[in-house]
């Protein structure tokens, strides 16, 4: 079997395939967005790609991955193919401090990290991209919206031209918008596409044979479900007579009635006297949402996941929960259920597929339900051959506590040993934890989804075939879920192969090395104008602003910017201004600024602004003309978040050549216990947040010897990195200039 040869991968670390080798061909120079199934080696095509980046250029490599556990899996795998010395290789996550990040990236020819992380940074303008030679970014269809690599990408356009920018992912989703979306937001100039069916990958692909297994819903149990649907039938004929849709009543789903959840809170936001009608459809609406679901865990599920659903509601008391609960079709439905409290069909049915295991062979048994996974473990626990673990997300929920990473971690190591032989999951393990193959997958019930029909079912047929069972209800949601996901799935595939090997007309990029002396990885900008920004801003302005100015998160006890330690910016939408006014909020929160600032400033943000609030208008008026003549504070309209962000930034600029004096970041003197005294004196000093400053008093003992310490003793505290300890040292050691 012939392997790669090359100077930077392991001898015989990597097996010698044609498919690879005609990705990496085709995508030479150029952004790429390259769609290969799960199990055919795509961290190994970016870490082929990354030694021919490293080995003709001086620049660096960043691989993205969307979760903790992915990053380490993937840097895992490319210590052990690529032929790099174990401090080339440097792993960044949200547990990895500032300090020592600023370490890693200026020493680190590859840095695996999580997206959330590197945007952090450049937001905070302490990372520059430049001089990074390739970007990978895992799980590509995930950059639409707000998420991360969105930023990212265009922040890698606009800091290294020159640079390469691979998109890796098994499943980028079935619309075509959507694709061109994930490739638009990437700058990708080709799309490379290998499926199953592909000459050069076939060789490669283990059959997985899928079995739809069908149930029928107990008899017994109709009529619970009729009552169900009755309420549920009602909830829709009161949204159908408000007109906000023109769908026949037995083709609305569930997506239409959240649709017109926000068609309704628009309306009543708009209106300046909403109607009882449009709150009575609100009410109908939300009640509609809890009955659909009721039901589908009735047909899906069984009795006992609906009942625990409606007793979960019953705890929460609020008023629309108690009318629902005390509708007589609803106590119905759940005295019928009660009285048919046997398990669901499919329980049966996943018994009888799970005794087929054989010695050593492992399955993933996977739910949406966390109640129903408890429920499988616990019927589960009465099969001899079967070993079972239960294997859920990190959040804790009322009598179910998560599992930690360390736990998962824990678990999957049991899992993959043979401790247990079958798990069961929830769609944690669809995607970005390193769960090893397994000969057998289990859906107790369809997902609507192709990207996560096929993350499942790539769980199984990596080095062996596999088999794959599709548990559904007849007559339920369940049909309707399995025929969505094989179309999606069907005009992916359709789609893909329509668009696979398409490029832009863009010249290929160049391969040159970085100039001599270019900004590298390592690069944490301290030049350009400066603007500090309370911490809890939107993230949106914060990228914004990071394109042109110089970004310090910091906790700010008034006012939500400051630029050269004058000019204090509170920023109010127009609704949050109306709403703060009567709430009596909108005074306090200004005099503060006043009191914190030489220069006060309020922008109020929104379209239109304040014309729309007609029903106030004259103590609006009343309220903005005591702001600019009272209070002295002045203010700017801005129409959005970008009109606002241009503002500050002209703001900033202005004022970057100025004498001024130091950010008056700490405006609020007022009287405080000795240990908060203590703590606010060290949160002057660069980098030391209020917990890192009890960090440093709990390690030295007083302030003084905080003060007087050196750098080696100040990085003996978790939090101050080498380069945290100098800017400290450099603060308290240099001579005042007068």
């Amino acid at each position: 079997m012939p392997h790669v040869s090359h100077p930077l991968i392991r001898e015989g670390a990597v097996e010698s395939r044609a498919y690879q080798e005609k990705i990496l061909a085709s995508i030479a120079g150029r952004h790429a967005l390259v769609v290969l199934p799960t199990g055919l080696g795509k961290t190994i095509v970016a870490a082929l790609l990354a030694a021919h980046v490293l080995s003709h250029s001086s620049g660096r490599v960043l691989f993205l991955a969307p979760t903790k556990p992915l990053v380490l899996q993937h840097a895992e795998t490319l210590r052990s193919v690529m032929r790099l010395e174990s401090d080339d290789i440097a792993v960044f996550t949200g547990a990895t401090p500032p300090g020592r990040r600023a370490e890693g990236y200026g020493s680190a020819r590859l840095v695996c990290a999580t997206p959330q992380v590197v945007e952090n940074d450049l937001v905070s303008r302490r990372l520059s991209l430049a001089g990074v030679s390739l970007l990978v970014i895992d799980e590509a269809h995930r950059a639409t919206g707000d998420y991360a690599y969105v930023y990212i990408a265009s922040r890698y356009h606009q800091d290294e031209p020159k640079g390469q920018l691979l998109g890796i992912t098994a499943s980028p989703g079935h619309d075509r918008k959507r694709v061109r979306e994930v490739m638009d937001n990437l700058g990708v100039e080709v799309f490379h596409i290998e499926d199953e069916s592909s000459p050069d990958v076939s060789p490669y692909v283990q059959e997985v044979e899928v079995t739809w297994v069908q149930v029928a819903f107990p008899p017994p149990l109709e009529h619970a479900r009729s009552a169900l649907r009755a309420v549920y039938d009602d909830k829709v004929t009161t949204l159908l007579k408000l007109r906000l849709t023109t769908k026949p009543r037995q083709y609305i789903t569930k997506r239409d009635i959240l649709d017109m959840g926000e068609q309704l809170r628009k309306r009543i936001t708009q209106s300046s006297r909403p109607s009882g009608e449009l709150f009575a459809g609100l009410k109908a609406q939300a009640a509609a949402l809890k009955v659909s679901h009721a039901l589908e865990l009735l047909e899906t599920q069984g009795p006992q996941a609906m009942t625990s659903y409606f007793e979960k509601m019953r705890s929460q008391r609020s008023k629309s929960a108690k009318e629902l609960l005390e509708d007589p079709r609803i106590i119905e439905a759940q005295a019928h259920a009660a009285k048919h409290d046997a398990l669901h069909p499919k329980i049966d049915a996943m018994k009888e597929i799970l005794s087929r295991l054989g010695d050593g062979q492992k399955a993933i048994v996977f739910s949406q339900f966390r109640d129903t996974t408890r429920l499988i473990i616990e019927e589960l626990a009465a099969c001899p051959a079967v070993k079972a673990v239960r294997f859920v997300g990190q959040s804790s929920r009322e009598n179910d506590e998560g599992l930690s990473q360390k736990q998962q971690k824990e678990l999957l190591d049991a899992f993959r040993r043979g401790d247990y032989n079958v798990l069961v999951a929830t769609s944690v393990a669809e995607e970005g934890l390193d769960i090893p193959s397994v000969d057998m997958v289990i859906f107790f019930e369809p997902v609507p989804s192709e990207i996560r029909t096929i993350q499942r079912r790539g769980r199984t047929g990596r080095k062996a075939a596999g088999a794959v069972y599709v548990l559904s209800t007849k007559g339920t949601m369940d049909e309707a879920y399995y025929g969505v996901a094989q179309e999606k799935e069907r005009r992916m595939k359709t789609m893909l192969s329509r668009m696979g090997g398409q490029s832009a007309p863009a010249p290929p990029l160049s391969s040159a090395a970085p100039a001599k002396g270019q900004a590298q990885l390592d690069t944490f900008v301290s030049d350009g104008p400066a603007i500090v920004v309370d911490h809890r801003e939107n993230p949106q302005m914060l990228k914004l602003l990071s394109r042109s100015l110089r970004v310090e998160p910091r906790q700010l006890e008034a006012g939500d910017y400051v630029i050269a330690g004058r000019i204090g910016v509170e920023r109010k939408s127009a609704e949050d201004f109306v709403r703060s006014l009567f709430e009596s909020r909108l005074f306090v929160q200004l005099k503060a600024l006043k009191a914190a600032y030489e220069n006060p400033l309020l922008i109020i943000e929104g379209e239109g602004a304040l014309t729309k609030h007609d029903a106030n208008a004259s103590a609006i008026r009343a309220a903005v003309g005591t702001i600019a003549t009272d209070l002295g504070i002045g203010i700017i309209m801005s129409s959005s978040m970008e009109e606002t962000a241009d503002y500050l930034v002209l703001l900033a600029k202005r004022s970057e050549h100025r004498d001024h004096a130091p950010p008056k970041l700490r405006g609020d003197k007022r009287e405080r216990d000795l240990r908060s005294q203590q703590v606010f004196v060290l949160e002057g000093l660069p980098g030391v947040s209020a917990t890192l400053a009890r960090r440093l008093l709990t390690h030295f003992g007083s302030v003084a010897a905080v003060l007087a310490a050196t750098r080696e003793e100040l990085t003996a505290v978790e939090g101050v990195g080498p380069a945290t300890a100098a800017r400290i040292r450099a603060v308290l050691d240099a001579v005042y200039a007068t």
